[in-house]
Parts: structure tokens; C-alpha cells; sequence
């Protein structure tokens, strides 16, 4: 009570149009005669130690009138500032830029908003990612046409995949999920390299992307998007908003895409990619009541087909490849702030979701079915002041998998589970001082089947001067693999599915369950915004470590015939070096060079294995120009270093080339906005310009019943040039 009575507490507001009270973020408050003071936070809050020499508080911020106030024995005030109405002739202009990298968050996480999402086609999330130099985006194999991302040289499964901070496609879906987020639904993305945070779960080990869609609440009524582009894909995108009054609005989001006919550009008998359609709606709403409450969810549904394999569809023998995929979610977010103590807030976090996926490819099937229940309830409070913040709360998670898979004519694999995950975590941040921010945070959580676990997490941010950022972090992450569903991409091949300790001689049995995947991973990054010709830059260098202390393997380098899957324990690992530099060199021209460095792989038997298909070496060069017409030019350059591969023979059974040939990809993408709304654009453009395509992406694709036969090994497109057009336009 005596430390109470020498500390003043108050929140700093500015009334809106509306008449509703607003936190002024920065304001400065400091005793009237004295030279130093303290600066309001995001909530407006500010904690200032009593003076004995004054009793007159001085309140200022730029854009408002300072106010003075006298004080006697008060322990907490609330101030209210009134703009500065003379200055109604000031016009302060900024250009947002199209990515960056926050100096606030502990962790480094670089945003990508619409401005770069719009460089290139972008047709869903796993292709919004081709000017992102820390995502990998690759196929899979040479016949499904799934696309699969890497972060940190790590699979698909290693990155938290979530959608506004809930969880998004994972288990059976997370190889194929990226397809399932329409690029004309995002309005940002967010990639956070590394260990993440604990509120999030303990699935996180690369790191997280998070994926910001369109608000009911935005004053766009309708947007429309249209795409049609070679190889006969045609894309139509429809979102439809209504803001029914001041506390709700609700809006529905359609996509569909067809693939309308198959090409053979590199003529080896197979199509490029399958024919097929996908339809996915979402409508969702948002319920605000201006008094600390606020409601919002939606519900999802998906239907995607593939059809393709070889060109001649008449023969008896033809090798075919069908897939088939749907998906239903529900969702709802509650939240609560405490109109009197705004740094306190509760929030739910409740979804359920359905997946289901259909593959077979020549002789080969996967049949999987996932249903997941996810609640996560979090309070948010401070210790003291707003300098100690805390979050807090209970999680469960239910995931039910049912999967059956043949990788060769004559075994079955079943794999069947039932998870229950209840867990508690506890995350603290500390302003340590105006320079250093710490995150410090722990989980507990008790698997039905693995027992009671903990995952601890560390993130310190030091901010030696005001433009440059240090950022440290650490923590670990563990996870269940979903052996069969996260590798189905394995299927487009000839190869028999190898799983030590399995009964092999009866042609049906299921598989022993393997133990929960665990990693720790330590890193750091260096952030410097500077000034070039008088204009923002940004330097950029971070490293990562990644240790697992146990991993699923998945091994192609025992036999061409075979395919091995077991576990290792402290014997695989990544190193992932980056450095990145964007700046604006003239006006309105923007360019970002970027390098990018991989060591990934596990030891066996003392010799190390390079991960497959995954490049050591990877660099950048992207090019923007906007004319003062609102002509776009968008130029990217990718160099990718050669590819470990597979082991893979010929039909006399002599080993093919162990490494791939470094190559250059251009993208090429003109646009036109119109002044009106910024958001209407039409566009043309060009992937693969030079039409650089893989050389026998398909090993022995001639004689697909051949033992040899693999169309997994693909480090490189397959497509040649495609071009594409389209547009967009908001009402």
C-alpha cells in the first residue's frame, strides 16, 4: 500500500468523431520543473513515480494541446486531450511499405500486406510467398501438383500454419493446406521465423505464418477478382461485406478455380499438372458492442478434385492419378476488455474442423480422415504497470485420425489415433528498460498417449539505438507426425514403403506409433533501418539452429526401390543464414537483394545426409516501379544453387546424377491501377520467362510400372513459361 501511495497511475484518451473515448499512444507525462517523464502505451496507460517537489502534471503529445493539471492526493487520473484543430493545413504523408519488419515485436516477424502480395499472381497462400526470400515453395512431385513450402530448410509440417492467430490446416492437410487459403481472401501475412509464442501451442518449431483475412467490418461492399492464366486455370474470387449497423457486420468469401485442360510441355507422357476444380466458401461476422466486448467467427466449407497422370487416357494400363479433398470448419473468438482497467482482457478461442482426403496414384491409395476440437482460453493483465505484462490460460486440443495408405500391390498400412491434449501456459513480458524487452514463457500439457510435457520459450529484444534491433531467442518445440498423410508426395513413385518393426509378411497391419517429434531451436537476427538518398532502407541478417532431439526420417538414400521411415534421436539438424537488404534508391523505385544459406539433414551411421531437394544456396533480386500513372512493374529474379537428390537409377540400373543444376527463374508482372481506388487494378504477367524447365522430372516416365519408376524427385518447374492474366476491383 505505501509503494501504491508513491506511484501515479493514469490513461491518456482523445474523443473520435463519435464521441467514443480512444487511448493516445506516446503522449508524454512528466512533473511540471522536472526533465524527465514517461510516455503512455498502446492502451494509453501510464505509471509515473510521485515528485516531491511538484504537484502540477504536464501532459503533451504532437497533434494535441498541452494540459496541466494540479494534483493533490490522487492515485489515479484520467486525462483527455483535444487535438490541435490548427493545424487542419498540416498534410503528413507515409508510404506504407509493402513488407516489414516490426521493431515493437520480441520476435522477428516480417508482415507482408496486400501492396506485396499483389507482385505476382498469387492464387492462394502457397503461392504468395515467391518475393519472400525465407519461403521455400517447391512441388512436391512431378503428378498431384501440390505445393509444399520449407521455412529454415524444414518441411511443411515443422511451420505453425494459423489463420488470425487460430490453428489452420495441419496433420493429414498440412502438405496440401496452403492450397486452401485463396490469395483475394488475405489481406496480410505474417512470418515469424524461429520458436514462436507459447499462447499459440507447442507445435511450432521453424517457426509460424499467420494469415490476416478481410474484415466484415472493412467499407469495401464488394471485391472481385478474376484470373485466367496457361494451362487453361481460370480463378473467380467474390467477397460480399455488410456493415448491418455500428456494432455488427458480416461478410461471405467465395473462390472457385478450375483447371479446364491438360498440357504436356516437356513431352514426357504425363500432364503438367492434374485437371480439376475446387470451390471453397466462408462467411464469417463480427459483433462489437463499443463497451469492451467483441464477438466474431464463421464457418468454412471445401471441395477440391484433381484428375491427371498420362496423356493417353485409352489404353488399358494407363497410369492415372485422382485426388479428391474436403473440409469443413467452424470458428468463434470471444473478448472482453474491462472498460476501467483496459490493459485487462479474457479471451476464447473455439474451433472444429473436419478433413478428409481421397489420393490414389497408379497402383498406389491414401485414404485419410482428421477431425480436431481446439479451445484456448487467455487472460491478459499487468504486474504493477504496464512495464510487466502477462498472459495466461487453459488449451485442449482432440485430434481423431483415421488413415490407410498402400505403397506397393500387396502390404497396407493403417494408422489410427486419439488424442487429447488439456494444457496450461504462463508467458511474461518485461520492459526492462527503453532499450531491452523480454519474453519469457512456459507450457505444460498432458498427451493421452505420451504423457505430461513442458515446452519453455525465451525471446529478448535490445534496441541499442533507435533504428537498429537485436533479437535472441530459444525454446522448444515437439510435435506428432502424421507419418503417411504429411508424405503422400512419396506415392508418385515406384518405391516400397519401408517402416522397421513392422510385421511385413501380413498384408494388412497397422503402424507403431511413433514417439513425439521434439527440437529445440536457437536464433538471432540484426535489423537496421537506415536512410539511402535520403530515402528508408532496411538491413537485415539473422541464424537459426534447429536440434531435434528426436525426428521422423524420411530416407531415399538406402535404395531407389525403397523408402525408409524411422526415427533419430539427436542426429538431425538445420543451420539457416540469411541476410536481406530493401531500400528505395529514386523515388518510387524499390529493390530487395537477399542471400540465402541451408544446411540441413540428419547423421546415420556417422556420414552426414543432406535433406533432398532443398538448395544450400538461394539469392534474390526483386525489382518494383511505380509510375506517377499508377503503372506497376514488378521484376523478380530467383537463383537457386544445385539440389541434393534422391538415390535414383536408370533402366540398366546405373545411379543417376546425386545433385541438380543451379538455375535462374524470372518472373515478369505489368499493372494498372487506377487513382479512384488504389485496390482496382487489371494485370498481365509472366512466370518462367525463360522457360527453364527440369530435365526428366519423371525418372523412367515411359514405363510407369517399372520398379525405377519416381516422379517425386522434382527440384525444379516443370511447367515452363505461363503467362496469366487478371484483375481486381473493389465497390
Amino acid at each position: 500500500m505505501a509503494q501504491n501511495q508513491l506511484v501515479l497511475k493514469g490513461v491518456v484518451n482523445e474523443k473520435n468523431n463519435k464521441g467514443i473515448l480512444e487511448p493516445i499512444v506516446g503522449a508524454q507525462i512528466q512533473w511540471l520543473g522536472e526533465p524527465n517523464g514517461v510516455l503512455s502505451d498502446a492502451a494509453g496507460f501510464f505509471e509515473i513515480t510521485k515528485s516531491s517537489s511538484s504537484k502540477q502534471l504536464l501532459i503533451r503529445c504532437i497533434g494535441f494541446i498541452n494540459d496541466t493539471i494540479a494534483l493533490t492526493d490522487e492515485q489515479i487520473v484520467r486525462v483527455l486531450l483535444v487535438s490541435k484543430t490548427a493545424l487542419k493545413e498540416v498534410s503528413i504523408q507515409y508510404e506504407k511499405k509493402s513488407t516489414e519488419i516490426s521493431f515493437i515485436d520480441p520476435w522477428k516477424t516480417t508482415t507482408m500486406n496486400e501492396k506485396e502480395l499483389f507482385k505476382s499472381a498469387c492464387c492462394n497462400l502457397s503461392e504468395s510467398f515467391e518475393t519472400n526470400p525465407s519461403v521455400d515453395v517447391s512441388y512436391s512431385d512431378a503428378l498431384t501438383g501440390t505445393k509444399q513450402i520449407q521455412l529454415l530448410g524444414l518441411a511443411t509440417q515443422y511451420t505453425q500454419l494459423t489463420q488470425e492467430m487460430t490453428p489452420g490446416t495441419r496433420g493429414i492437410a498440412s502438405q496440401i493446406g496452403y492450397g486452401y487459403t485463396p490469395g483475394t481472401w488475405i489481406k496480410s501475412i505474417q512470418v515469424t521465423k524461429g520458436i514462436g509464442s507459447i499462447v499459440n501451442g507447442f507445435e511450432s518449431i521453424a517457426g509460424q505464418i499467420n494469415t490476416e483475412l478481410h474484415q466484415p467490418d472493412e467499407p469495401e461492399k464488394v471485391f472481385i477478382n478474376g484470373y485466367y492464366g496457361a494451362g487453361g486455370r481460370a480463378e473467380l474470387n467474390l467477397i460480399v461485406q455488410e456493415k448491418t449497423n455500428q456494432k455488427f457486420s458480416q461478410s461471405i468469401l467465395l473462390h472457385t478455380n478450375n483447371t479446364l485442360y491438360g498440357t504436356d510441355h516437356n513431352h514426357d507422357g504425363f500432364l503438367d499438372n492434374p485437371i480439376g476444380n475446387q470451390i471453397n466458401g466462408m462467411y464469417r461476422f463480427k459483433f462489437e458492442n463499443k463497451k469492451g466486448f467483441m464477438v466474431q467467427g464463421g464457418f468454412r466449407a471445401l471441395g477440391d478434385s484433381k484428375n491427371g497422370g498420362q496423356t493417353n487416357q485409352t489404353t488399358d494400363s494407363i497410369y492415372a492419378t485422382r485426388m479428391s479433398t474436403n473440409r469443413k470448419e467452424f470458428w468463434l473468438k470471444t473478448g472482453y476488455v474491462f472498460p476501467q482497467k483496459i490493459y485487462k482482457s479474457i479471451g476464447l478461442q473455439v474451433q472444429l474442423n473436419q478433413q478428409g482426403i481421397n489420393t490414389s496414384i497408379g497402383k498406389n491409395f491414401y485414404s485419410g480422415l482428421q477431425a480436431s476440437n481446439y479451445l484456448n482460453l487467455i487472460y491478459q493483465s499487468i504486474i504493477a504497470n504496464s512495464n510487466h505484462k502477462f498472459k495466461t490460460g487453459l488449451s485442449f486440443l482432440n485430434d481423431q485420425y483415421n488413415e490407410v495408405c498402400s505403397a506397393n500391390a500387396d502390404t497396407q498400412f493403417m494408422f489410427m489415433r486419439n488424442d487429447y491434449i488439456p494444457g496450461l501456459f504462463y508467458e511474461y513480458t518485461a520492459v526492462l528498460s527503453p532499450r531491452i524487452t523480454m519474453v519469457a514463457g512456459v507450457r505444460a500439457d498432458l498427451h493421452s498417449l505420451f504423457g505430461f510435457f513442458t515446452t519453455p520459450r525465451f525471446h529478448l529484444k535490445y534496441t541499442p539505438i533507435h533504428n537498429i534491433a537485436i533479437r535472441l531467442s530459444a525454446g522448444k518445440g515437439q510435435r506428432t507426425a502424421s507419418v503417411l498423410g504429411e508424405n503422400m508426395g512419396l506415392l508418385a513413385s515406384s518405391r516400397k514403403l519401408i517402416i522397421p518393426g513392422s510385421n511385413q509378411n501380413n498384408v494388412k497391419y497397422a503402424i507403431q506409433n511413433f514417439d513425439q517429434e521434439r527440437a529445440w531451436n536457437l536464433g538471432g537476427s540484426f535489423t537496421w533501418n537506415f536512410e539511402l538518398n535520403y530515402r528508408k532502407a532496411m538491413l537485415s541478417l539473422d541464424y537459426f539452429y534447429t536440434l531435434f532431439e528426436n525426428q521422423v526420417i524420411i530416407d531415399r538414400y538406402q535404395s531407389p526401390y525403397e523408402v525408409y521411415m524411422y526415427q533419430l534421436k539427436n542426429a538431425s539438424y538445420a543451420h539457416s543464414f540469411q541476410i536481406q537488404m530493401d531500400a528505395e534508391p529514386l523515388k518510387h523505385l524499390d529493390i530487395r537483394l537477399a542471400y540465402r544459406f541451408l544446411k540441413t539433414g540428419f547423421e546415420r551411421n556417422n556420414v552426414f545426409y543432406q535433406q533432398p531437394l532443398i538448395a544450400q544456396h538461394r539469392a534474390f533480386l526483386i525489382i518494383s516501379y511505380q509510375t506517377y500513372h499508377f503503372w506497376n512493374f514488378d521484376y523478380t529474379i530467383q537463383w537457386n544453387g544445385q539440389k541434393q537428390l534422391p538415390l535414383l537409377v536408370n533402366e540398366q540400373a546405373q545411379t543417376l546424377e546425386q545433385f541438380s543444376t543451379p538455375f535462374f527463374i524470372h518472373h515478369f508482372q505489368v499493372s494498372k491501377s487506377f487513382k479512384k481506388k488504389a485496390g482496382n487494378a487489371i494485370y498481365v504477367g509472366v512466370e518462367n520467362l525463360f522457360n527453364f524447365m527440369q530435365d526428366n522430372a519423371i525418372v523412367n516416365a515411359a514405363n510407369p510400372w517399372a520398379k525405377n519408376f519416381d516422379a517425386s524427385a522434382v527440384w525444379g518447374p516443370i511447367f515452363g513459361t505461363m503467362w496469366y492474366m487478371g484483375f481486381r476491383w473493389r465497390l
